[in-house]
């Protein structure tokens, strides 16, 4: 399916209604077009195209990372902000998630002690290291990126979706479009439409990956300790 662009959204709802600028304003169908989007992107917590992995390198005596990008400010130089972290893994080791006040308390002291960290928490939009790094690791950090704000980016942005959603957006717009003209039953059907589709593409693009090598008596470890393409990352404190 050929991408559309925010102008190209645009026309099509205006021009499925029978309508132009005067009666519908960019003002107005901007709101319904990201209205669109954004129930396309609280339809899954795990869309496989925000999907991303880059690598941090720690910072001797530096704790916490500034990885969610409040305000756009961030303590290091990944292209995007992160809206929600998976996994956190060293060269040979994978980081245990835990539980920011419990490791905290676990922690509590006036001198805490560096080493290699072998934890990681969450608290706001940071990441801390646990324990505090002594030197410069570099950790891959999985997670799930925040969604671009196209609108704004005017007339020739587009969705920050594969093409295949493009036109449900489209498709939401306009059933908003035809509620604003009193056409309740048409207006019913694209939202059905809207609702129909986005259900087939939620299978589509968050089902995991199920191809891979078919082992047999056994083969490696393959539980939660072991990452794919890595072999099998083991938590050293275990």
């Amino acid at each position: 399916m050929s991408a559309m662009d925010l102008s190209t959204i645009q026309a099509f709802v205006r021009d499925s209604l029978d309508t132009d600028s005067t009666e519908l304003p960019d003002s107005l169908l901007n709101v319904y077009i990201g209205e669109g989007y954004d129930n396309l992107i609280a339809a899954s917590e795990d869309w496989s195209f925000f999907h991303v992995e880059d690598t941090l390198t720690t910072v001797a005596n530096t704790q916490s990372y500034n990885i969610g990008g409040a305000d756009g400010v961030r303590d290091v130089a990944f292209p995007y902000a992160y809206r929600a972290i998976t996994d956190l893994r060293g060269e040979t080791w994978s980081l245990r998630p835990v539980a920011h006040a419990a490791i905290r308390a676990q922690f509590r002291t006036t001198s805490p002690a560096s080493a290699r960290p072998t934890y990681w928490s969450e608290h706001g939009d940071l990441i801390y290291l646990w324990a505090i790094p002594d030197s410069t690791y570099p950790i891959v950090v999985s997670g799930y990126r925040a969604a671009i704000d196209w609108i704004p980016l005017g007339a020739g942005s587009e969705p920050d979706a594969p093409n295949e959603f493009h036109m449900v957006i489209a498709y939401h717009a306009l059933a908003r479009g035809f509620a604003q003209q009193l056409d309740l039953e048409t207006a019913s059907y694209y939202s059905n439409l809207f609702d129909r589709r986005l259900r087939t593409l939620v299978g589509r693009y968050t089902t995991p990956m199920s191809n891979g090598p078919h082992i047999l008596n056994g083969g490696t470890r393959t539980d939660v300790y072991a990452r794919n393409g890595l072999g099998p990352l083991i938590y050293p404190f275990e």
